[in-house]
C-alpha cells in the first residue's frame, strides 16, 4: 500500500547534504536522548520531470562495460533514484537512525524501458517495518516512470 499525501521536492535532493543532515540528526539524537517514534513516516517524497544527463549515462555505461544506448539500464535507474529514497529515511520522523544502517536486498521490476530523453517522475516511500534475527528490517520503495503516467 502506497502512502498518501505526497512531498513533492523541486528537485532531487544532494546526497552530499542528506549525509551532513544524517549526521546531525544521530548527533542530536545521542545528545539529546530523543527517538523519533516507532512507526515509519507515511510519506511519500516524489520529484516530477527527472532528466537523466547524458553525459553521467554514458560514465555509467563505461564504468560497467555497457554497451552504449539511450536506454537507462535498471542500475542506473536505480542510482538516479537513490538521493529521492535517502531523503525519506532522512526525515525528523523516521524512527531508525540512517547512518550504519546495512543494505540487505535489491528486488527490480522494469515494466518498459526508460530512454535518457525522457522526463521521469520518481517516488519513494518506506512501508512493512519488521522484525529482523538482526535488529530492525523495513522495505524502502521507489518507482520511476515517464513524467505524467502513474507507473
Amino acid at each position: 500500500m502506497t502512502p498518501s499525501g505526497p512531498v513533492i521536492l523541486g528537485e532531487m535532493p544532494s546526497l552530499s547534504k542528506l549525509y551532513v543532515n544524517a549526521a546531525a540528526t544521530a548527533a542530536r539524537r545521542r545528545v539529546l536522548g530523543t527517538h523519533a517514534g516507532n512507526g515509519l513516516p507515511e510519506a511519500r517524497h516524489e520529484v516530477r520531470g527527472v532528466k537523466a544527463a547524458v553525459e553521467n549515462l554514458t560514465a555509467y555505461q563505461h564504468l560497467i562495460g555497457e554497451t552504449a544506448s539511450d536506454v537507462l539500464p535498471a542500475g542506473f535507474i536505480h542510482a538516479l533514484a537513490f538521493p529521492l529514497a535517502m531523503s525519506v529515511m532522512n526525515r525528523d520522523d523516521f524512527p531508525l537512525p540512517l547512518l550504519g544502517m546495512i543494505h540487505l536486498e535489491n528486488h527490480v521490476v522494469q515494466s518498459a524501458p526508460l530512454r535518457f530523453t525522457e522526463a521521469l517522475d520518481v517516488r519513494a516511500w518506506t512501508e512493512n517495518l519488521r522484525g529482523h534475527r538482526s535488529g530492525t528490517q523495513l522495505d524502502v520503495v521507489t518507482e520511476v516512470g515517464c513524467a505524467g503516467r502513474t507507473p
